[in-house]
């Protein structure tokens, strides 16, 4: 297995067909070469060197016209003015340099200079173009910040600009002999935003050749542990074990070199074992040491179902359904083995009639995990309906209008990742915008417009949806409206099934059946429309809320008659309020009873309140 990453020997690749090469993305970090983590510039240099050039100079628009060895700036100078050239070495064998003992890479200190040369992009190029052309010498040239030599001129000298890049690399020599024969003269442009470099410049044109810098991969990742892992906190012994490494290469998807050797500096300074590696890896991203999922105790979740029923009425399965997922979130035995999985805590699909206690149940969940209201954030999908509405979550790409600003929910994530996430209504989201959940649900991060990478390893994630609940109907006049598509006649156990049905069918419509496999048919809850039997409990629920508040507020009583219970079963019986679920109860509750009960409390200032129904009015009397 190769220990040079992968873009680097691109790289050389390309240039051996005689191409040029525009590299973007990841060229700020470092870069493994030879199994060696270097600088990115360093190891850009030893792979042109590796490769054969002699004469190898670097630009930018801080330090000019700079050089890998001090002797090459009087050979690029003579090149550049058509004098003799001073004897340079020709095909010398190339060595990895050593770094015994070194716990970190670090860039390596250039050459001592003279005074800058050729700082103004134009002379650089101008000067470039005649070197370049010239066959006596293999030579190269990387132009550092090529994008931001574009963002940072005006129209005419933009223009110039990409007009001399093009003649450098038209001009550039090719070897007619030796080890490089057929091989170019080299232009090497580091761009970190590649839409910010001219399209043309590189689309459709055959001498140059674009490549990805991304970041480190598993092997990567791997090597740098072996090679850095006596520098780590904790580490026994000269090289880690399987399960280490293994955890370490899985937990440390999407890092950079830089991360991981923050991460190898972080180690110490918390004083945490490399071998803990989650541990590690949640105090190096979100600073924090307590894990509410490893504070969920057993007693608790004995007590769940129980607490879980009392806030949400009727739905006994999606219940036993959500403690399930808690207790193989806080056991940690999954499929994987002994590997920590990167994906979220746990992902649900409830579906099910509007009112129903989909929401409600994610909130009851927040509470009983995190302690945390806060730690609920609902993503309300049908805001998301247009295809580019996808930026909103993730961010603008670069070079785009409020790329900065960042997306909402990555954002959101970076700063509460112990959360629980709602997709509220997933349906009403376009399904390209689906797509992004895939990354969660497989990977559990997603990259934002910035380049920066969230982590969803310590969320629960829930979808809701009122798929199957209604259906267009065409009436005979040509119009169409939306009707009820649920028979109420229907048990518990049939309507769950004419629910998942749904679910499955609406994602083969969309074209969107890998969506629903990440979740896992088993995951998809269906909840219970609102039967009768229920809406006593409900109202019960709703009228425990006003006594609780009228006894924190004004340290009252507020006692419900049980005519005023039989008032409201009369009222919310009615079919058009049982569509409407528990909304229909609560609405009923803040229309009729909240309002006479502040008017009460108001009159009777720290009297005892008793709250019943007579000939369908409501009375509100002091007591006591």
């Amino acid at each position: 297995m190769s220990t040079t990453a992968r873009w680097i020997r691109d790289v050389v690749s390309h240039l051996g067909r005689g191409r040029h090469v525009l590299l973007h993305g990841n060229v700020r970090d470092l870069a493994m070469f030879e199994g060696l983590p270097l600088a990115f510039g360093d190891a850009l240099d030893a792979a042109l060197e590796q490769a054969g050039y002699t004469l190898r100079a670097h630009w930018n628009q801080a330090d000019g016209l700079q050089f890998a060895e001090a002797e090459m700036r009087g050979q690029w100078e003579a090149l550049e003015s058509d004098q003799d050239l001073p004897e340079a070495p020709r095909g010398r064998a190339y060595k990895v340099p050593q770094r015994p003992g070194a716990p970190a890479p670090a860039a390596s200190q250039p050459p001592p200079q003279q005074a800058p040369l050729h700082v103004a992009p134009q002379i650089a190029l101008a000067s470039a173009r005649r070197v370049l052309a010239d066959d006596g010498q293999p030579s190269s040239l990387v132009l550092d910040l090529a994008d931001r030599m574009f963002a940072e001129q005006q129209p005419a000298d933009e223009r110039a600009l990409l007009v001399s890049i093009q003649l450098v690399m038209q001009e550039a020599a090719r070897h007619t002999s030796g080890a490089l024969a057929g091989v170019r003269n080299a232009l090497v442009m580091v761009a970190p935003v590649l839409g910010q470099v001219p399209a043309w410049l590189y689309r459709e044109n055959p001498l140059v050749q674009v490549i990805g810098v991304g970041r480190p991969d598993r092997p990567d990742r791997e090597a740098f542990l072996r090679r850095q892992w006596v520098g780590f906190f904790g580490a026994v012994g000269d090289d880690p074990s399987t399960e280490v490494l293994d955890a370490f290469a899985a937990l440390t998807d999407g890092m950079s070199f830089w991360d991981l050797e923050a991460l190898r500096l972080a180690s110490h300074h918390e004083q945490i074992d490399i071998a803990d590696t989650r541990k590690l890896l949640d105090v190096f991203r979100h600073g924090i040491r307590e894990d509410p999922w490893e504070q969920l105790s057993v007693e608790v979740l004995g007590q769940a179902k129980d607490r879980l029923t009392r806030q949400v009425v009727g739905q006994d399965a999606a219940v036993e359904a959500v403690v399930d997922v808690l207790t193989m979130a806080r056991g940690g035995i999954g499929l994987d083995g002994a590997r920590p999985s990167p994906r979220p805590k746990g992902v649900l699909f409830f579906v099910g009639p509007t009112g129903v206690g989909k929401t409600e149940l994610a909130k009851a969940v927040t509470d009983l995990v995190f302690h945390d209201p806060t730690a609920f954030a609902r993503f309300d999908m049908s805001e998301y309906a247009q295809e580019h509405s996808a930026e909103r979550l993730t961010g603008a790409p670069p070079s785009y209008v409020g790329y900065e600003a960042g997306g909402q929910l990555t954002n959101r994530m970076k700063e509460r990742p112990f959360s629980l996430v709602l997709f509220d209504e997933v349906e009403k989201a376009h399904p390209r915008i689906l797509d992004r959940f895939l990354q969660i649900l497989d990977d559990g991060r997603l990259t934002d417009g910035l380049g920066d990478t969230v982590h969803f390893g310590q969320a629960f994630v829930i979808f809701t949806s009122n798929i199957g609940s209604t259906r267009v109907e065409k009436m005979p006049d040509g119009t169409e409206r939306v009707v009820s598509a649920v028979d109420t006649s229907l048990d518990p156990h049939t309507l769950g099934e004419h629910y998942r049905l749904a679910v499955r069918d609406h994602f083969l419509r969309i074209g969107r059946p890998e969506l629903l496999g990440r979740i896992g048919e088993e995951r998809v809850i269906a909840f219970d429309r609102l039967r009768e039997a229920h809406i006593d409990a409900i109202m019960s629920k709703f009228l425990r809320g006003i006594t609780d508040s009228a006894k924190e507020k004004y340290s009252i009583e507020v006692s419900f008659d049980e005519t005023l219970i039989a008032l409201g079963r009369a009222e919310c019986e009615r079919p058009a309020v049982i569509a409407l679920g528990g909304r229909g109860i609560r609405n009923f509750v803040q229309s009729r009873v909240l309002a006479p009960v502040n008017r009460a409390v108001l009159a009777h200032p720290g009297r005892d309140l008793l709250v019943r129904a007579e000939d369908e009015r409501l009375i509100v009397e002091p007591t006591g």
